[in-house]
């Protein structure tokens, strides 16, 4: 198994403890001499879609446009795998690039970056490596951090000096000493299975390594990044060190990145919905070989639904989830009635920024699709194809949460009477706000100890909406005078109204011009009254404020 060979072979159970598998004669084997599987741009499988372009720098300028944000992630992907998947399948280097953002609230906190910023913080990420760590002793994992972007010049002792105490603190005692010849004989008998190479001067720390070098062939030819790394691997070493041969396709420079990818948007409409295969594969394994060189691979979908038959956009976004959806209809409704479950009501549109970022985070999640799958009947409706539908569930959630908007999540009996509702939420619980995970589980407890509340709350809040909406017919009563509506109307909006950015109630805010239109015309009526002066202030500031936020395109104006 010597890298100047490329040959030897090692039955092994399972990769998961693969080098505790080794025979006996490499345990005093040096670690430099043995070919370790690793991962390129490790992290690049948490790369957000929100996240403002950090690379290639001729795209930076378009970081507020959807699409282009997009090209770059589907360019910028190397691994599909997490981490803790990652380690679980063998992969025993991890190519870790740290980033800073700028105008973080957070002074020390950090991300991962490739091309975008990750979504999951340095810090949580390797407490999960730690954790995977203590659990598998005989396994040496090595991190190489580089890169840094985005320390400036003012705070970068303080970032440096924040991640390696907290990366010391973190592994404490796995952590290998540099002065060591690392063996895996010398790693097991100290319990040291963590080696951590950073790539800045770090000398007054004997337990941080120095910068791992990486060769990789600078090449989209096959043949010619091939022929590199043979080079690399022929060339004698005098002093024994770790040493990285990527096997990964490689654009050069910006310009030749920007040109690849107008060219792939060019030649192929579909490459915003698809990966492209951009990866070169060779039986033999390197250190830091890549699964997938610079862009992802395209593989065939894992899980396919009942909504690849339906032809609404939004609907057909969603047909490959881990979720077992139905559209609306009476095979849902049976069903949910059959087996006696509550419905998960998911609502949104194909443009909805909000509704990728839950199907991203969520709906791709194979343990939250394995929850709502097995626990509930999944339906997801378009609500530009059901406007019916999205407008009696939307009264629900706005009479109990105090707002909505897309995507917008509601539970149901199977009778399809709502008794909780919301919008988006996040996977797992952020802060004080609970994840979908977290609320699934609590329905579903609810639903099986407690189910005879839940649904008369439910059953309470449509009565109380039905008392609300509905119109008396008493012969003996006169109806309201036009004046005295539209006087009720403004007090009302005016109670809700929101002073600083304008608009109603709390945020998310969508815009209403039947409320905007409403002021104007109580305006008109009302000039000389104080009403009407508030009313036009209301109106003239909340556009206002929408003209210089985030829903006017400033870029195509």
């Amino acid at each position: 198994m010597s890298p100047e060979k490329g040959k030897g072979r090692a039955q092994f159970t399972s990769y998961r403890d693969w080098m505790a598998q080794l025979p006996v004669e490499l345990h005093n084997t040096p670690l430099f001499n043995l070919a370790i599987p690793g991962s390129h741009d490790s992290m690049s499988y948490d790369l957000d879609i929100n996240s403002s372009i950090i690379e290639p720098d001729k795209l930076k300028k378009l970081s507020k446009i959807y699409c282009a944000r997009k090209i770059v992630r589907k360019w910028a992907v190397t691994q599909e795998e997490t981490i803790t998947k990652q380690l679980d399948a063998g992969v025993r280097y991890f190519d870790l690039r740290i980033a800073r953002k700028p105008n973080d609230t957070d002074p020390t906190r950090l991300y991962f970056y490739h091309g975008l910023y990750t979504q999951t913080d340095v810090e949580t990420v390797l407490k999960e490596i730690n954790d995977w760590a203590e659990k598998h002793p005989k396994e040496i994992v090595i991190l190489a951090l580089s890169n840094f972007k985005g320390f400036d010049k003012k705070i970068k002792e303080q970032l440096h000096n924040h991640l390696i105490n907290f990366i010391k603190t973190l592994f404490g005692a796995k952590l290998f000493l540099r002065m060591n010849i690392p063996t895996l004989k010398r790693c097991w008998d100290q319990g040291r299975n963590v080696i951590v190479s950073y790539d800045y001067p770090a000398n007054q720390h004997p337990e941080i390594w120095g910068k791992i070098k990486y060769y990789y062939g600078k090449s989209m030819d096959p043949a010619k990044v091939e022929s590199e790394l043979c080079r690399v691997l022929e060339t004698p070493r005098p002093n024994p060190s770790f040493f990285v041969c990527g096997l990964n396709l490689t654009l050069p420079d910006d310009a030749r990145i920007l040109k690849y990818i107008l060219r792939l948007c060019d030649s192929d409409k579909s490459a915003l919905l698809h990966p492209q295969p951009a990866c070169y594969h060779s039986p033999s394994v390197f250190m830091s070989m890549a699964p997938g060189g610079e862009g992802p691979s395209s593989t065939p979908h894992r899980h396919t639904n009942r909504l690849a038959k339906e032809r609404s956009p939004y609907l057909l976004q969603h047909a490959h989830n881990p979720v077992d959806w139905y559209p609306w209809g009476q095979d849902a409704f049976d069903k949910a009635k059959n087996e006696d479950k509550p419905i998960f009501l998911s609502v949104g549109y194909s443009t909805c920024h909000w509704c990728h970022v839950m199907e991203r985070e969520s709906f791709e999640d194979e343990e939250i699709g394995r929850i709502l799958s097995d626990n509930f009947v999944c339906i997801k409706v378009d609500r530009e194809e059901r406007p019916d539908v999205d407008k009696v569930y939307m009264t629900f959630v706005q009479a109990t949460s105090g707002g909505g908007g897309w995507p917008m999540s509601v539970w149901l009996t199977p009778d399809l009477r709502p008794f909780i509702g919301g919008t988006y939420f996040p996977p797992r619980d952020y802060g004080s706000r609970p994840g979908l995970k977290t609320v699934l589980n609590r329905i579903m407890e609810q639903w099986q100890n407690n189910r005879p509340a839940l649904e008369s709350s439910g059953e309470r809040i449509l009565d109380a909406l039905k008392k609300g909406t509905a119109i008396a017919a008493n012969s003996g009563e006169s109806p309201p005078l036009a004046p005295d509506v539209a006087n009720r109307c403004f007090q009302q909006l005016a109670h809700s109204y929101e002073e600083e950015y304008g608009g109603f109630r709390d945020a998310p805010k969508f815009p209403t011009p039947v409320n905007l239109m409403f002021l104007m015309s109580y305006w008109s009526v009302n000039r000389s009254t104080s009403e009407g002066v508030e009313a036009l202030q209301m109106a003239l500031h909340t556009l206002r404020m929408m003209a210089l936020g985030g829903i006017h395109d400033h870029v195509a104006q």
